[in-house]
C-alpha cells in the first residue's frame, strides 16, 4: 500500500475505523474471521467496499489481527480500494483496536465512524442516515427492535421478563464527534474500562446525547456458524441482483471502479 493521506483538509471531514481484529472463536476454523472469504473477497472487504462508495467518508483505517496485516494490505491493493489510509494490528479487546485506529486517523478529521468489519451488508443509505444524524446532534447510532422476549436470569432461574418495547439492539456504524470519542476512550483506558459498544463508552464518559436512527435487518453481525450461513445466502442473493457493486470497489453511482 502507498501512503494515501490527504494533503487538503475539508470542513466536517469524516473518516471511518473498521474494526476487524477478532479471531472469531465462536465461528470456528483456523482462519481469523475477518480473513474468511465471503463470496469473492474477505469478510472485512465488504464493509470497505460500501465505504468506498460514500463521498462523505474520506478515509478509512482498518484494524485486523496482527498476523493478517500484510494479507489485508494485499487484498486492498487487489480490490483497488482508494480510501484506506492505514491497516493497523488490532488489540486484544475491541476498545484496544479502536484506540489503535484512532491513532492512525488523519489529524484534521472531525467525525469518526466506527464500523464492525463483521457486518458486511450495511447499506450506503444506512450509513448516510447515521452520518446525517451525527452531524446534526453530535453522535448517532443505528438500532433495531428486538424480536425475542428478553428474560433476566440468575442461577438458571428467571428473575424478570423485560418489556422489549423499551429495548433496541445496537448496530454499527456508530458516528461521533472526534473530540468526544477520543476523550471517552482516553478516560476509559485510564480506568481500565472496556465495552463491546462504542456508544456505551461515549455515554459513560462524556456529556451530550447520542441519537438513534433506524437500523437494518440485513446489517447483522457475523459471529456464529449460523450467521456465516446466513451471510453466504445473503451474498448469493445480492450478488445475483448487483454483481458489479459487490465484486469490487465502486463509485458513488454504483459503477465499478477501474483503478488509478
Amino acid at each position: 500500500m502507498t501512503d494515501r493521506r490527504p494533503t487538503i483538509s475539508s470542513p466536517n471531514r469524516t473518516e471511518a475505523i473498521v474494526v476487524a481484529a477478532g479471531q472469531g472463536s465462536r465461528l470456528g476454523g483456523g482462519t481469523a474471521k475477518s480473513m474468511r472469504i465471503l463470496g469473492d473477497k474477505p469478510l472485512f472487504a465488504h464493509a470497505l467496499a460500501t465505504l468506498e462508495r460514500i463521498t462523505r467518508i474520506e478515509g478509512v483505517v482498518l484494524a485486523v489481527p496482527g498476523n493478517a496485516v500484510q494479507a489485508a494490505r494485499q487484498w486492498i491493493e487487489k480490490l483497488r480500494f482508494m480510501k484506506v489510509l492505514a491497516v493497523v494490528p488490532g488489540g486484544k479487546e475491541r476498545g484496544d483496536s479502536v484506540q489503535k485506529g484512532l491513532q492512525a486517523i488523519t489529524p484534521d478529521a472531525q467525525w469518526i465512524a466506527i464500523h464492525d468489519g463483521a457486518r458486511p451488508f450495511a447499506s450506503q443509505q444506512l450509513i448516510d442516515r447515521v452520518l446525517d444524524a451525527a452531524l446534526n446532534y453530535g453522535a448517532a447510532i443505528p438500532v433495531v427492535p428486538l424480536a425475542d422476549t428478553i428474560k433476566e436470569i440468575s442461577d438458571e432461574k428467571i428473575l424478570h421478563t423485560i418489556d422489549r418495547a423499551t429495548l433496541r439492539g445496537a448496530q454499527t456504524p456508530q458516528i461521533f464527534d472526534r473530540q468526544r470519542l477520543t476523550e471517552a476512550y482516553r478516560l476509559a483506558a485510564d480506568e481500565g474500562i472496556s465495552a463491546t459498544d462504542d456508544a456505551a463508552i461515549v455515554q459513560r464518559f462524556t456529556q451530550g446525547q447520542i441519537v438513534i436512527v433506524d437500523g437494518e435487518e440485513l446489517n447483522f453481525k457475523v459471529t456464529s456458524p449460523s450467521d456465516w450461513l446466513r451471510a453466504e445466502d445473503t451474498w448469493n442473493r445480492l450478488s445475483t441482483q448487483r454483481p458489479s457493486t459487490l465484486s469490487m470497489g465502486t463509485d458513488d453511482k454504483g459503477r465499478a471502479l477501474e483503478g488509478e
